[in-house]
């Protein structure tokens, strides 16, 4: 039943995203921003619908409050899944994401990056990299007030691995001088990397209280580390005691072993 409904909902997850971008095909060449950013939300919202009613996976989003109101500002999220690309969409004004150039050349959705403005980075250009993106950030966050989406790992990790985020986020927070806003998830345990499956269940993503401007770069990933990893250990441990038929990976008994084992100490 679960490789049916995993089934189901991967065909039904893909006819829906291929589909939004041929229906947006005139937006995205005739259209405004506006109206490409109002079709995309649709898009996250309808594939959390799906996921809901075909998968069988209920994810409730705690923090909304947290989102500063009428500003920009910088969300610094863990990255276990593709969910977390879309997941937040809707609840973010006009949300600014950092991709690498190479993404451009996939047809369509390439486009709708450039339509979104979205910043490109150049991963092979190493240093010129972050001073690029720190442009981007100032024009996007700074004069145009939108919100910085980023992953501050870089890259997805495995559900229940420690926390390694780069110093990235910690620079474009000092240097543009806004808020920093964390989100915490566990969203690999549902939608795991690597993997074909779906897994039922209901889980929670925690938007944490924005970290206002004034740290120094190192103060600010520390704080940043520690109250994320702080938020999913509870997220984790929670999802594990609601969900008692999850499967869980060596990884995660392993970290949950830790975490009870930091409790008691």
């Amino acid at each position: 039943m679960l490789f049916i409904r995993s089934a189901l909902f991967n065909i039904a997850f893909y006819i829906n995203t291929i589909g939004r971008l041929i229906i947006m095909l005139p937006w995205l060449y005739f259209g405004s921003k506006e109206t490409v950013l109002a079709q995309a939300k649709a898009w996250g919202q309808s594939s959390i619908k799906l996921q809901e009613i075909i998968a069988g996976t209920k994810v409730e989003i705690e923090g909304l409050e947290n989102l500063p109101k009428d500003r920009g500002f910088i969300v610094a999220a863990q990255h276990q899944s593709f969910w977390d690309t879309f997941a937040f969409f809707q609840y973010i004004d006009s949300p600014v994401f950092i991709f690498k150039q190479e993404l451009l050349r996939i047809p369509l959705f390439g486009r709708c990056l450039t339509k979104l403005k979205m910043i490109s980075v150049d991963r092979g250009a190493k240093g010129k990299a972050m001073a690029s993106v720190m442009v981007g950030a100032k024009r996007e966050i700074g004069q145009n007030g939108r919100q910085l989406f980023i992953f501050p790992e870089g890259t997805r990790s495995p559900v229940g691995a420690p926390l390694d985020y780069k110093f990235g986020a910690a620079r474009i927070y000092s240097g543009i001088d806004v808020p920093l806003v964390p989100i915490a998830l566990v969203s690999g345990l549902y939608w795991p990397r690597h993997s074909f499956l779906r897994q039922p269940g209901h889980f929670k993503a925690r938007i944490l209280p924005p970290i206002e401007p004034g740290l120094s770069i190192r103060d600010a990933l520390e704080k940043l580390t520690n109250v994320t990893q702080e938020a999913s250990d509870e997220l984790l441990l929670d999802a594990v005691e609601n969900n008692p038929n999850l499967p869980l990976p060596p990884l995660v008994v392993q970290r949950l072993e830790d975490i009870k084992s930091s409790a008691t100490v």
